[in-house]
């Protein structure tokens, strides 16, 4: 029994020191979506380029089989987003915001057309907060291991109650 409180205490640490070195990270945001084609089925190695419209960095990546794409590690700021493919009018979104720690969402309905056309959209979207739950759950974690140290040394665990 002892062994187990000893685990369980170590497990909280971990957790705990494990929040804190995600919440030291978490200055940086993540702009992620999924480009589909005009019959919503995903477009799979379309080009996909995050520009900082304050500084001009560019990060560029394919989009995932399912259409996916994810870029990370963004600092606060004015972004664009294009999405290029063969065959589809170039997507542009501009003007998204990033502060701190945010992740937005930007999907792209690529239009047919020559490579040639470019579709803008302009206007700022909303974030997605993914780590208060997260950390919500590991706070209910760490108190409930606080409270085995309260467990007296005659508690026994259900499996060895004689019933």
């Amino acid at each position: 029994m002892r062994r187990a409180v000893h685990v369980a205490i170590a497990c909280c640490l971990l957790l705990c020191v494990t929040r804190v070195g995600l919440a030291q990270n978490t200055n940086s945001s993540d702009i992620r979506g999924t480009v589909t084609d005009p019959s919503g089925a995903s477009v799979a190695n379309a080009g996909v380029t995050v520009k900082n419209q304050g500084t001009n960095f560019e990060r560029t990546m394919q989009t995932d089989e399912n259409g996916d794409y994810r870029i990370a590690g963004l600092g606060a700021g004015s972004y664009q987003v294009s999405v290029s493919a063969p065959g589809f009018k170039t997507f542009v979104r501009s003007a998204i915001v990033l502060d701190s720690s945010q992740i937005k969402r930007v999907d792209s309905n690529l239009e047919l057309g020559e490579a040639t056309s470019t579709v803008t959209v302009k206007g700022d979207i909303g974030h997605i907060n993914t780590l208060k739950k997260y950390f919500r759950s590991i706070d209910n974690i760490c108190f409930a291991i606080h409270d085995l140290k309260y467990l007296g040394s005659g508690t026994r665990s259900p499996s060895e109650s004689s019933f």
